[in-house]
């Protein structure tokens, strides 16, 4: 039975050096409810404390961590590439930053960003004088 994993988003993002390695662009979907911006990607192979993704001047970005699952001495074949993920979205700035969720399961990672709401649409009611 799989669990869903929520993930920690941070307000800011982080530098970091990495060493020269392969970085994939996983695919992701995206759409749009009334009041929120809903992003839904695979990142398989990724444990929930390898996930980083932040939100910073209207960008989402979003890292993982990926260990080699074979040793490093003795393979006789090795046709899975191993390599780390790395993606980041413009969204625009009229996003709920402290409401922004991530959940991972399965190896399907789904982020919420509630649009803030000041920038939702809303129908203005007219009174008669």
């Amino acid at each position: 039975m799989s669990t869903a994993t929520e993930i920690p988003v941070a307000r800011t993002a982080e530098c970091k050096v990495v060493p020269k390695q392969t970085t994939y662009l996983p695919a992701f979907d995206m759409w749009k409810s009334d009041d929120r911006v809903i992003l839904q990607g695979d990142v398989p192979g990724v444990e929930p404390g390898a996930l980083e993704i932040s939100f910073e001047e209207g960008t989402l970005k979003l890292r993982a961590t990926i260990v080699p699952r074979l040793p490093s001495e003795g393979v006789l074949r090795r046709e899975y590439g191993v390599g780390n993920y790395e993606r980041h979205f413009s969204i625009g700035d009229n996003i709920d930053v402290e409401r922004i969720t991530a959940m991972l399961r399965d190896g399907v990672v789904t982020i919420e960003l509630p649009i803030a709401a000041k920038a939702q649409p809303r129908r203005i009611e007219i009174h008669s004088a």
